[in-house]
């Protein structure tokens, strides 16, 4: 039933509905596929339009390869069957919907990339909220066991909080069904740095982000990310480098975060300007910014 009326509004131009429905039928999933391709593009003339798995530098022939370069308007009712397919998988289907997953990406991140280099700023900023609930949801979590090398907390397993860009990161027995790697890769290759910073964020790779707002310059970000997760080995990483930069606002940080041993600032200290050691020393005392104390001499 669910096929016939996919395939009337098929013929009736009506695609997203169609591709509702047909993630409902059993139809091949590689014919669904290609049919709701062909609609905006050819069959290859190499491979006749069948699927491949190979790397192709002189035509688009395979469903990875068709997704790299869309029209403007292409891939919408492919997008909305893949993810409608997705809730139709159960949780042990991993392997299945990691590789949906990953295309979503790789679909999203092309919309996106294409409503940026157009200006089309309303669509981007849409597109990417869109990205960022796929993301988030459900099905594209997967239960594991949690990782006891990198322990954290948090204070709220709730979805996603842009105030502004900062996605609650996923409880430690929740991680993504995405590949890490691959997608930092997919990301990298658009050049969407928002993205990459989100997905870290939302995966709990705080040490990414942070290097990141180091080596562009934004120290408060970094140390406002830092702040975030409560892994004493971040603070003893980055310490020396915000010390630098921001040694009052670093050393603000420090206090509050009862667990660090003292012992393993001291190569941060070291790192600033030992002139001004004393004065960092007092900071607590003072409640005022190093270079605003009174009485300063």
């Amino acid at each position: 039933m669910y096929g016939a009326q996919a395939d009337h509004y098929f013929n009736q131009g009506r695609y997203q509905l169609a591709a509702k429905y047909y993630a409902l039928t059993q139809k091949s999933f590689e014919e669904i596929t290609l049919k709701l391709i062909r609609k905006v593009r050819p069959p290859s003339k190499r491979t006749g339009g069948t699927l491949c798995i190979g790397a192709h530098p002189d035509g688009l022939c395979c469903r990875f390869c068709l997704a790299r370069r869309p029209a403007q308007n292409e891939g919408e009712a492919l997008k909305t069957f893949l993810v409608n397919k997705l809730d139709t998988f159960r949780k042990e289907d991993a392997t299945q919907v990691t590789l949906l997953c990953t295309w979503l990406v790789e679909i999203y991140l092309n919309k996106l990339s294409d409503a940026r280099e157009n200006k089309r700023e309303d669509e981007y900023k849409a597109l990417q909220e869109e990205f960022h609930d796929f993301l988030s949801t459900d099905v594209v979590k997967v239960r594991c066991a949690p990782d006891a090398s990198r322990p954290r907390k948090h204070a709220s397993h709730s979805c996603l909080e842009r105030k502004p860009f900062i996605p609650s990161p996923l409880p430690p027995d929740l991680q993504s069904r995405l590949n890490h790697q691959t997608t930092y890769n997919l990301i990298a290759s658009h050049g969407q740095t928002e993205e990459m910073l989100f997905f870290a964020k939302l995966v709990g790779d705080y040490e990414r982000v942070i290097q990141h707002y180091i080596q562009s310059g934004q120290y408060l970000e970094a140390l406002a990310t830092m702040r975030q997760q409560s892994r004493v080995e971040v603070y003893y990483r980055f310490s020396p480098a915000l010390m630098e930069k921001i040694p009052y606002e670093t050393v603000t940080a420090w206090v509050s975060e009862r667990s660090l041993d003292p012992k393993q600032l001291i190569p941060a200290i070291m790192k600033y300007d030992g002139s001004r050691v004393s004065r960092i020393q007092d900071v607590r005392q003072r409640g005022c910014p190093p270079g605003r104390e009174r009485g300063a001499s």
